[in-house]
């Protein structure tokens, strides 16, 4: 369904004859119809095969391996800065303790998730590089494996900057809220008892598990427009250069990647809140 011809990524159309161009189209199947090749990749992918890039010419699994744990670890890290921004500034503005900090963080938060990321990005790269001097102008594949050092600024921007923290926040907020409201924490209050380890399971664990849980398809959204801004290789990456390439066996696999993890994020959510509260599980 994407526009051009995927043939004209392995040969040169024009310099070859209509006959040798449908054998090449033959080849790659790519003359079966639609829903012909799609059974095929399924059966294909049940057998763990999800076809050969149209790219590079190498298994599309070596190709999410490759590049798939970097996004991983990236989304990963800027999730955990994401829970982290949003616990804090929620508990603040909740109890009603340091409101000037609590309002700052909050105001801060709503203007990092106001921006575009591609902005933020070319931003913070700006301010890095010519400012500060902390990082090089881009990164690339030396610097992703070896350079950790040049990792927090793309984590920094995908987990402030995507429009999720101060969702989070907000979210988060209003829960401590009605948590603080519970009878059960007025008399823990009332008796001199440290609201934090009542606040832990209720407040914190079974909130945040449904919240990040339920993001986790921007957070992957938005690696591929942080990867692009900033030379990451990952899978974010890899998604723009396969759709700019129509490089559709690379699509599939990572949209089959994408699908599995946002479903274990749910499983695990589920599983996480049934520790917490085994009343759910009934």
């Amino acid at each position: 369904m994407a526009p051009g011809d995927p043939v004209a990524l392995y040969v040169n159309v024009q310099s070859l004859s209509p006959q040798e161009v449908e054998a090449v189209r033959h080849e790659l199947g790519l003359d079966r119809s639609l829903p012909v090749r799609y059974g095929a990749w399924l059966r294909r992918m049940v057998q763990g095969d999800l076809g050969t890039s149209l790219r590079s010419g190498r298994p599309v699994t070596v190709e999410l391996w490759r590049t798939g744990w970097r996004t991983l670890l990236l989304a990963g890290s800027a999730m955990t800065l994401t829970l982290l921004f949003a616990a804090v500034t929620a508990y603040l503005a909740a109890m009603g303790r340091h409101p000037t900090w609590a309002s700052a963080l909050t105001a801060f938060g709503y203007v990092l998730s106001g921006l575009p990321v591609f902005w933020l990005g070319y931003l913070a790269i700006y301010l890095a590089t010519t400012r500060f001097h902390v990082l090089p102008l881009m990164m690339g594949e030396s610097t992703a494996a070896g350079g950790w050092s040049f990792f927090f600024v793309p984590v920094v921007v995908l987990g402030l900057g995507n429009g999720t923290v101060s969702e989070v926040t907000r979210h988060l907020r209003t829960h401590l809220q009605g948590v603080l409201r519970e009878d059960y924490i007025r008399t823990a209050r009332a008796k001199g008892a440290r609201l934090w380890r009542h606040l832990y399971k209720d407040g914190f664990v079974m909130p945040l598990s449904s919240l990040l849980a339920n993001k986790i398809p921007y957070v992957l959204g938005g690696a591929i427009v942080v990867e692009q801004v900033f030379n990451w290789p990952g899978m974010g990456r890899l998604t723009w250069q396969a759709a700019s390439d129509r490089d559709y066996p690379t699509l599939l696999g990572v949209t089959l990647l994408a699908a599995l993890i946002v479903r274990t994020a749910h499983i695990v959510k589920e599983a996480v809140q049934v520790a917490v509260n085994p009343q759910l599980a009934d």
